[in-house]
Protein backbone atom coordinates (compact mmCIF):
# COMPACT_ATOMS: atom_id res chain seq x y z
CA UNK A 1 0.00 0.00 0.00
CA UNK A 2 1.71 3.81 -0.63
CA UNK A 3 1.09 5.98 2.02
CA UNK A 4 1.09 9.68 1.49
CA UNK A 5 3.15 10.91 3.82
CA UNK A 6 2.45 14.84 5.76
CA UNK A 7 4.61 15.60 8.53
CA UNK A 8 3.02 15.44 12.02
CA UNK A 9 3.93 18.86 13.11
CA UNK A 10 2.26 20.63 10.03
CA UNK A 11 2.24 23.95 9.82
CA UNK A 12 -0.25 26.24 10.03
CA UNK A 13 -0.94 27.64 6.99
CA UNK A 14 -0.61 23.77 5.46
CA UNK A 15 -3.71 22.51 8.50
CA UNK A 16 -5.65 25.70 7.63
CA UNK A 17 -5.47 24.43 3.25
CA UNK A 18 -6.27 20.74 4.52
CA UNK A 19 -8.84 21.27 6.74
CA UNK A 20 -9.64 25.11 6.60
CA UNK A 21 -12.20 25.72 9.52
CA UNK A 22 -11.33 21.94 11.41
CA UNK A 23 -7.86 22.84 12.02
CA UNK A 24 -8.33 25.88 14.01
CA UNK A 25 -11.26 24.70 15.93
CA UNK A 26 -9.46 21.53 17.43
CA UNK A 27 -5.74 22.43 16.84
CA UNK A 28 -4.89 19.33 15.23
CA UNK A 29 -1.99 17.79 13.48
CA UNK A 30 -2.87 16.30 9.87
CA UNK A 31 -1.25 12.93 10.10
CA UNK A 32 -0.56 10.24 7.63
CA UNK A 33 -2.98 8.89 5.56
CA UNK A 34 -4.15 5.12 4.52
CA UNK A 35 -3.21 2.96 7.24
CA UNK A 36 -4.87 -0.38 6.95
CA UNK A 37 -5.40 -0.92 10.36
CA UNK A 38 -4.56 0.43 13.66
CA UNK A 39 -1.59 -1.47 13.84
CA UNK A 40 -0.54 -0.28 10.95
CA UNK A 41 -1.09 3.53 12.63
CA UNK A 42 0.79 2.42 16.04
CA UNK A 43 3.62 0.95 13.92
CA UNK A 44 4.44 4.39 12.08
CA UNK A 45 3.54 6.80 15.03
CA UNK A 46 4.41 4.54 17.90
CA UNK A 47 6.34 7.88 19.70
CA UNK A 48 4.03 10.46 19.19
CA UNK A 49 3.09 13.24 21.99
CA UNK A 50 0.01 13.51 20.79
CA UNK A 51 -3.20 11.48 21.00
CA UNK A 52 -4.11 9.64 17.66
CA UNK A 53 -7.87 10.11 16.36
CA UNK A 54 -8.28 7.28 13.42
CA UNK A 55 -11.04 7.87 11.06
CA UNK A 56 -12.82 5.25 9.38
CA UNK A 57 -14.47 6.29 5.85
CA UNK A 58 -15.82 3.00 5.42
CA UNK A 59 -17.88 3.07 8.77
CA UNK A 60 -19.06 6.74 8.31
CA UNK A 61 -20.44 5.78 4.86
CA UNK A 62 -22.22 2.59 6.46
CA UNK A 63 -23.60 4.49 9.44
CA UNK A 64 -25.00 6.93 6.85
CA UNK A 65 -26.44 4.20 5.05
CA UNK A 66 -28.31 2.74 7.62
CA UNK A 67 -30.26 5.75 8.09
CA UNK A 68 -30.54 6.44 4.51
CA UNK A 69 -32.15 2.77 3.84
CA UNK A 70 -34.78 2.79 6.89
CA UNK A 71 -35.36 6.95 7.53
CA UNK A 72 -38.39 8.05 5.31
CA UNK A 73 -37.01 11.22 4.49
CA UNK A 74 -33.57 13.14 4.14
CA UNK A 75 -30.86 11.78 6.44
CA UNK A 76 -28.35 15.04 7.16
CA UNK A 77 -25.32 15.06 9.53
CA UNK A 78 -25.14 17.37 12.70
CA UNK A 79 -21.69 18.85 11.94
CA UNK A 80 -21.32 20.07 15.42
CA UNK A 81 -20.80 16.07 16.72
CA UNK A 82 -17.51 15.89 14.44
CA UNK A 83 -16.36 18.91 12.42
CA UNK A 84 -14.06 16.56 10.34
CA UNK A 85 -13.43 17.55 6.85
CA UNK A 86 -12.29 13.95 5.75
CA UNK A 87 -15.85 12.94 7.42
CA UNK A 88 -18.00 15.41 5.59
CA UNK A 89 -16.34 14.22 2.13
CA UNK A 90 -17.15 10.61 3.02
CA UNK A 91 -20.68 11.61 3.89
CA UNK A 92 -20.87 13.75 0.60
CA UNK A 93 -19.53 11.02 -1.21
CA UNK A 94 -21.85 8.10 0.14
CA UNK A 95 -24.99 10.81 -1.03
CA UNK A 96 -25.42 13.11 1.33
CA UNK A 97 -26.71 16.12 0.19
CA UNK A 98 -27.65 18.04 3.32
CA UNK A 99 -25.64 18.85 6.43
CA UNK A 100 -27.12 20.40 9.54
CA UNK A 101 -25.15 23.30 10.88
CA UNK A 102 -25.23 25.45 13.79
CA UNK A 103 -22.61 28.58 12.83
CA UNK A 104 -21.00 30.21 9.63
CA UNK A 105 -17.81 28.66 10.54
CA UNK A 106 -19.77 25.49 9.86
CA UNK A 107 -21.25 26.14 6.80
CA UNK A 108 -17.42 27.06 5.91
CA UNK A 109 -16.38 23.93 6.36
CA UNK A 110 -19.05 22.11 4.66
CA UNK A 111 -18.86 24.55 2.01
CA UNK A 112 -15.02 23.83 1.62
CA UNK A 113 -16.16 20.00 0.95
CA UNK A 114 -19.36 19.78 -0.85
CA UNK A 115 -19.99 22.94 -2.60
CA UNK A 116 -23.43 22.09 -3.50
CA UNK A 117 -25.09 20.47 -0.33
CA UNK A 118 -27.47 22.45 1.19
CA UNK A 119 -27.40 23.39 4.78
CA UNK A 120 -29.95 23.93 7.02
CA UNK A 121 -28.96 26.29 9.94
CA UNK A 122 -31.19 24.53 13.03
CA UNK A 123 -29.46 26.45 15.95
CA UNK A 124 -32.47 28.55 16.63
CA UNK A 125 -30.45 31.66 18.36
CA UNK A 126 -28.32 33.60 15.79
CA UNK A 127 -26.82 36.99 16.00
CA UNK A 128 -28.13 39.50 13.20
CA UNK A 129 -24.47 39.23 11.18
CA UNK A 130 -24.66 35.55 11.81
CA UNK A 131 -27.72 35.09 10.07
CA UNK A 132 -26.89 38.08 7.36
CA UNK A 133 -23.95 35.76 6.62
CA UNK A 134 -25.56 32.41 6.36
CA UNK A 135 -28.25 33.89 4.18
CA UNK A 136 -25.96 36.21 1.49
CA UNK A 137 -22.95 34.44 1.83
CA UNK A 138 -23.77 30.89 2.01
CA UNK A 139 -27.56 30.99 0.65
CA UNK A 140 -29.29 29.25 3.52
CA UNK A 141 -32.96 28.82 3.22
CA UNK A 142 -34.01 26.57 5.84
CA UNK A 143 -33.54 27.36 9.28
CA UNK A 144 -35.34 27.20 12.49
CA UNK A 145 -36.72 29.58 16.01
CA UNK A 146 -38.26 29.00 19.09
CA UNK A 147 -39.42 32.53 19.93
CA UNK A 148 -41.20 35.53 17.78
CA UNK A 149 -38.10 37.52 18.61
CA UNK A 150 -36.31 34.78 16.27
CA UNK A 151 -39.31 35.34 13.57
CA UNK A 152 -39.03 39.22 14.15
CA UNK A 153 -35.52 38.59 13.01
CA UNK A 154 -35.93 36.57 9.61
CA UNK A 155 -38.55 39.30 8.45
CA UNK A 156 -35.65 41.97 9.06
CA UNK A 157 -33.26 40.32 7.38
CA UNK A 158 -35.02 37.66 4.75
CA UNK A 159 -36.40 39.19 1.51
CA UNK A 160 -36.55 36.50 -0.84
CA UNK A 161 -39.34 34.59 1.61
CA UNK A 162 -40.76 32.75 -1.16
CA UNK A 163 -39.52 29.25 -0.35
CA UNK A 164 -38.05 29.92 2.00
CA UNK A 165 -38.49 27.27 5.15
CA UNK A 166 -39.04 28.28 8.75
CA UNK A 167 -38.96 25.55 11.21
CA UNK A 168 -40.59 25.89 15.09
CA UNK A 169 -39.18 23.80 17.07
CA UNK A 170 -41.03 22.77 20.09
CA UNK A 171 -39.20 21.34 23.26
CA UNK A 172 -40.26 17.78 24.77
CA UNK A 173 -42.03 17.29 27.89
CA UNK A 174 -40.56 14.62 28.88
CA UNK A 175 -36.46 14.09 29.33
CA UNK A 176 -35.58 10.61 27.55
CA UNK A 177 -32.08 11.10 27.04
CA UNK A 178 -28.25 11.58 28.59
CA UNK A 179 -28.31 15.49 27.33
CA UNK A 180 -31.97 17.31 28.08
CA UNK A 181 -32.31 19.74 25.53
CA UNK A 182 -35.53 20.90 27.75
CA UNK A 183 -34.03 23.91 29.48
CA UNK A 184 -32.43 25.72 26.29
CA UNK A 185 -34.15 25.15 22.91
CA UNK A 186 -37.87 24.66 22.09
CA UNK A 187 -41.09 26.28 22.75
CA UNK A 188 -44.73 24.72 24.29
CA UNK A 189 -47.35 23.55 21.86
CA UNK A 190 -49.57 26.50 22.26
CA UNK A 191 -46.85 29.08 21.33
CA UNK A 192 -45.55 26.97 18.43
CA UNK A 193 -48.78 26.95 16.88
CA UNK A 194 -49.26 30.74 17.19
CA UNK A 195 -45.53 30.68 15.71
CA UNK A 196 -46.46 28.52 13.11
CA UNK A 197 -49.40 30.60 12.29
CA UNK A 198 -46.94 33.39 11.93
CA UNK A 199 -44.49 32.07 9.90
CA UNK A 200 -47.08 31.25 7.50
CA UNK A 201 -48.69 34.72 7.37
CA UNK A 202 -45.37 36.41 7.19
CA UNK A 203 -44.99 34.09 3.18
CA UNK A 204 -42.25 31.80 4.70
CA UNK A 205 -42.68 27.91 3.95
CA UNK A 206 -43.97 26.79 7.49
CA UNK A 207 -42.45 23.79 8.95
CA UNK A 208 -41.96 22.15 12.43
CA UNK A 209 -38.88 20.40 14.12
CA UNK A 210 -37.87 19.15 17.46
CA UNK A 211 -34.83 17.37 19.12
CA UNK A 212 -35.31 15.10 22.11
CA UNK A 213 -32.01 15.37 23.25
CA UNK A 214 -29.23 13.67 22.95
CA UNK A 215 -27.62 10.17 23.37
CA UNK A 216 -32.38 9.14 23.31
CA UNK A 217 -32.73 5.92 25.31
CA UNK A 218 -36.36 5.26 24.27
CA UNK A 219 -38.14 5.44 20.74
CA UNK A 220 -40.96 6.92 22.27
CA UNK A 221 -39.37 10.14 23.02
CA UNK A 222 -39.75 10.40 19.01
CA UNK A 223 -42.79 8.83 18.44
CA UNK A 224 -44.75 10.84 21.21
CA UNK A 225 -43.00 14.40 19.22
CA UNK A 226 -43.98 13.72 15.83
CA UNK A 227 -47.51 12.76 17.33
CA UNK A 228 -47.71 16.47 19.29
CA UNK A 229 -46.42 17.78 16.01
CA UNK A 230 -49.25 16.80 13.76
CA UNK A 231 -51.43 17.76 16.58
CA UNK A 232 -49.96 21.70 17.00
CA UNK A 233 -50.17 21.79 12.62
CA UNK A 234 -53.73 20.98 12.76
CA UNK A 235 -54.52 23.57 15.89
CA UNK A 236 -52.76 26.22 13.69
CA UNK A 237 -54.44 24.68 10.44
CA UNK A 238 -51.40 25.72 8.71
CA UNK A 239 -50.46 22.79 6.24
CA UNK A 240 -46.54 22.42 6.92
CA UNK A 241 -44.00 21.53 4.14
CA UNK A 242 -41.47 19.74 6.42
CA UNK A 243 -40.86 18.05 9.74
CA UNK A 244 -37.57 17.72 11.34
CA UNK A 245 -37.05 14.81 13.99
CA UNK A 246 -34.05 16.24 14.86
CA UNK A 247 -30.86 14.09 16.33
CA UNK A 248 -30.24 12.15 19.70
CA UNK A 249 -30.23 8.75 17.79
CA UNK A 250 -27.72 6.66 19.98
CA UNK A 251 -24.44 5.54 19.79
CA UNK A 252 -24.41 1.60 21.32
CA UNK A 253 -22.01 2.41 23.84
CA UNK A 254 -21.38 -0.09 26.52
CA UNK A 255 -24.41 -0.72 28.92
CA UNK A 256 -26.24 2.20 27.61
CA UNK A 257 -29.64 1.05 28.00
CA UNK A 258 -30.77 2.39 24.84
CA UNK A 259 -32.98 0.40 21.86
CA UNK A 260 -31.19 -0.46 18.91
CA UNK A 261 -31.14 1.91 15.86
CA UNK A 262 -33.38 -0.06 14.13
CA UNK A 263 -36.19 -0.38 16.59
CA UNK A 264 -35.70 3.80 16.84
CA UNK A 265 -36.11 3.88 12.85
CA UNK A 266 -38.81 1.69 12.61
CA UNK A 267 -40.58 3.36 15.09
CA UNK A 268 -40.13 6.52 13.75
CA UNK A 269 -41.32 5.42 9.99
CA UNK A 270 -44.79 3.87 11.37
CA UNK A 271 -45.51 7.26 13.17
CA UNK A 272 -44.66 9.48 10.23
CA UNK A 273 -46.61 7.04 7.92
CA UNK A 274 -49.28 7.29 10.60
CA UNK A 275 -49.80 11.04 11.36
CA UNK A 276 -48.21 12.82 8.63
CA UNK A 277 -50.10 13.27 4.44
CA UNK A 278 -47.51 12.16 1.90
CA UNK A 279 -45.98 15.65 0.39
CA UNK A 280 -44.23 16.43 3.97
CA UNK A 281 -40.44 16.60 3.81
CA UNK A 282 -38.90 14.43 6.46
CA UNK A 283 -35.69 15.13 8.18
CA UNK A 284 -33.15 13.65 10.75
CA UNK A 285 -30.22 14.96 11.58
CA UNK A 286 -28.03 12.25 13.85
CA UNK A 287 -24.29 13.44 14.80
CA UNK A 288 -23.64 11.01 17.21
CA UNK A 289 -24.92 7.77 16.02
CA UNK A 290 -22.69 8.83 12.88
CA UNK A 291 -19.77 10.31 14.27
CA UNK A 292 -19.28 7.51 17.26
CA UNK A 293 -18.70 4.25 15.51
CA UNK A 294 -16.12 6.29 12.93
CA UNK A 295 -13.44 7.03 15.54
CA UNK A 296 -11.41 5.54 17.69
CA UNK A 297 -8.93 7.66 19.88
CA UNK A 298 -5.48 6.24 20.86
CA UNK A 299 -4.11 7.83 23.45
CA UNK A 300 -0.34 6.66 25.17
CA UNK A 301 0.85 6.05 28.30
CA UNK A 302 3.28 8.57 29.84
CA UNK A 303 3.54 7.88 33.22
CA UNK A 304 2.70 5.12 35.84
CA UNK A 305 2.83 5.70 39.61
CA UNK A 306 3.61 2.72 41.69
CA UNK A 307 0.41 2.56 42.98
CA UNK A 308 -1.05 1.88 39.36
CA UNK A 309 -2.72 5.59 38.46
CA UNK A 310 -2.07 6.12 34.71
CA UNK A 311 -0.95 9.15 32.99
CA UNK A 312 -2.73 10.00 29.26
CA UNK A 313 -1.29 12.18 26.58
CA UNK A 314 -5.40 12.69 26.26
CA UNK A 315 -7.65 13.37 29.32
CA UNK A 316 -11.36 15.14 29.30
CA UNK A 317 -9.95 18.53 28.22
CA UNK A 318 -9.40 16.96 25.09
CA UNK A 319 -10.98 14.23 23.31
CA UNK A 320 -12.66 12.63 26.21
CA UNK A 321 -14.31 15.49 27.71
CA UNK A 322 -17.94 14.23 27.49
CA UNK A 323 -17.15 11.41 29.46
CA UNK A 324 -17.02 14.00 32.39
CA UNK A 325 -20.46 15.07 31.40
CA UNK A 326 -22.88 12.15 30.88
CA UNK A 327 -22.36 8.56 32.09
CA UNK A 328 -21.45 6.51 29.19
CA UNK A 329 -18.65 3.97 28.87
CA UNK A 330 -16.32 3.90 25.81
CA UNK A 331 -15.01 0.27 24.76
CA UNK A 332 -11.14 -0.13 25.81
CA UNK A 333 -8.19 -1.85 24.51
CA UNK A 334 -4.82 -1.82 25.17
CA UNK A 335 -2.03 -1.83 22.93
CA UNK A 336 1.83 -2.80 23.08
CA UNK A 337 4.18 -2.74 20.30
CA UNK A 338 1.19 -2.08 17.30
CA UNK A 339 -0.15 -5.36 18.88
CA UNK A 340 -3.48 -5.64 21.32
CA UNK A 341 -1.83 -6.30 24.85
CA UNK A 342 -3.31 -8.83 26.86
CA UNK A 343 -2.98 -9.71 30.20
CA UNK A 344 -4.16 -9.78 33.63
CA UNK A 345 -6.84 -7.14 34.14
CA UNK A 346 -7.35 -4.80 37.03
CA UNK A 347 -9.40 -1.06 37.61
CA UNK A 348 -6.98 1.77 37.11
CA UNK A 349 -7.88 5.63 37.56
CA UNK A 350 -7.04 7.52 34.27
CA UNK A 351 -5.72 11.30 33.93
CA UNK A 352 -4.74 12.93 31.57
CA UNK A 353 -1.64 15.18 30.91
CA UNK A 354 -2.60 18.93 32.27
CA UNK A 355 -2.22 20.34 35.63
CA UNK A 356 -5.59 19.98 36.92
CA UNK A 357 -6.87 17.83 39.56
CA UNK A 358 -10.18 17.69 37.53
CA UNK A 359 -8.27 15.77 34.62
CA UNK A 360 -9.29 12.11 35.59
CA UNK A 361 -11.71 9.88 34.19
CA UNK A 362 -14.83 9.31 36.35
CA UNK A 363 -14.81 5.38 36.46
CA UNK A 364 -11.82 3.47 37.22
CA UNK A 365 -10.88 1.57 33.74
CA UNK A 366 -9.75 -2.18 33.43
CA UNK A 367 -6.44 -2.13 31.79
CA UNK A 368 -3.54 -4.84 31.67
CA UNK A 369 -2.20 -4.97 35.42
CA UNK A 370 1.13 -4.46 33.71
CA UNK A 371 0.67 -1.69 31.61
CA UNK A 372 3.50 1.00 31.30
CA UNK A 373 4.70 3.89 29.96
CA UNK A 374 4.88 3.95 25.98
CA UNK A 375 2.02 1.37 25.38
CA UNK A 376 -1.34 3.21 24.41
CA UNK A 377 -5.18 2.80 25.10
CA UNK A 378 -7.63 2.35 22.47
CA UNK A 379 -10.89 4.42 23.24
CA UNK A 380 -13.86 2.49 20.43
CA UNK A 381 -16.56 4.67 19.55
CA UNK A 382 -15.21 8.34 20.58
CA UNK A 383 -16.27 10.30 17.47
CA UNK A 384 -19.15 12.10 18.57
CA UNK A 385 -17.96 15.26 20.58
CA UNK A 386 -14.52 14.57 20.88
CA UNK A 387 -12.16 16.71 19.10
CA UNK A 388 -15.18 19.44 18.73
CA UNK A 389 -14.73 20.14 22.23
CA UNK A 390 -11.35 19.85 22.74
CA UNK A 391 -9.60 23.17 24.77
CA UNK A 392 -5.86 23.74 24.51
CA UNK A 393 -5.70 24.09 28.36
CA UNK A 394 -1.67 23.76 29.03
CA UNK A 395 -0.77 23.52 25.59
CA UNK A 396 -2.44 20.22 25.23
CA UNK A 397 -5.20 19.25 23.71
CA UNK A 398 -4.12 18.73 19.70
CA UNK A 399 -4.87 15.21 17.88
CA UNK A 400 -2.98 13.79 14.80
CA UNK A 401 -6.00 12.85 12.49
CA UNK A 402 -5.42 9.70 10.57
CA UNK A 403 -7.59 7.75 7.92
CA UNK A 404 -7.59 3.85 8.29
CA UNK A 405 -9.44 1.10 6.59
CA UNK A 406 -10.28 -1.07 9.48
CA UNK A 407 -10.58 -0.02 13.02
CA UNK A 408 -11.61 -3.54 14.41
Amino acid sequence: MRIQRVSELTTVSLRDRLAPSHARWSGEAVGETGFENLSAVLRRLAHSDHPILCFSPARAKAAYRRFATAFPGETTFAVKSAPHTELISSLSKAGMTAFDVASPAEMELVRNVAPSAELNYNNPIKSDSELRRAVETFGVRHTTIDDFVGLDQLKAHVADRAGFVVAVRIAPEDNNALHDFRGKFGTDPETAAQLLKAVAQAGFAPALSFHPGSQCTSPKAYTGLIARCAEIARNADVAIVSLNVGGGFPAPYIGSGASSLSVFLADIRAALTKHFPRGVRFFCEPGRAIAAPSFSLLARVKHRRTNGDVFMNDGIYGGLMELSQIPIRLPVRAWRNARPHKGKLTPMRLFGPTCDPMDVLPDAIDLPENIAVGDWIEFALAGAYCTATSTRFNGFGRHTVVSVEKLD
